[in-house]
Formats: structure tokens, C-alpha cells, sequence
């Protein structure tokens, strides 16, 4: 949920800056960005990973 949030927000920011033409101001903020959607993504999936984990393992005890 917090991705999806995160991307919403992302996505209307840039959409302002480029409206804007102010692309200095892109350029300042598109590193941070993609960083904090790279570390989002790859939390997400080592999450759903562990819960596939833990969810097998648990199946495997019945």
C-alpha cells in the first residue's frame, strides 16, 4: 500500500515539475526518487518472500 502511495505522489509531483518546465528542479530530484523506488521495490519483494516462506512452512507442519 505504502508503494502505491508512494508512486501516486511521485507521479503527480513530476507531472507538476514537467507542466512547470522546470527542469532543473527534475534533474535535482529524479536520483532521490528512483533510489527510494528502488529501496521501496526490493523491500516489497524480500517481504513477500518471507511471508511465502513462513506460509510454507506452516503448511508443512499440518
Amino acid at each position: 500500500m505504502q508503494l502505491a502511495r508512494f508512486l501516486f505522489v511521485f507521479k503527480f509531483s513530476i507531472t507538476t515539475i514537467v507542466k512547470r518546465e522546470d527542469w532543473s528542479a527534475l534533474l535535482d530530484t529524479i536520483g532521490a526518487v528512483a533510489g527510494a523506488s528502488a529501496v521501496l521495490v526490493i523491500g516489497t519483494i524480500l517481504l513477500n518472500v518471507t511471508m511465502i516462506l513462513v506460509h510454507n512452512k506452516l503448511q508443512n507442519r499440518s
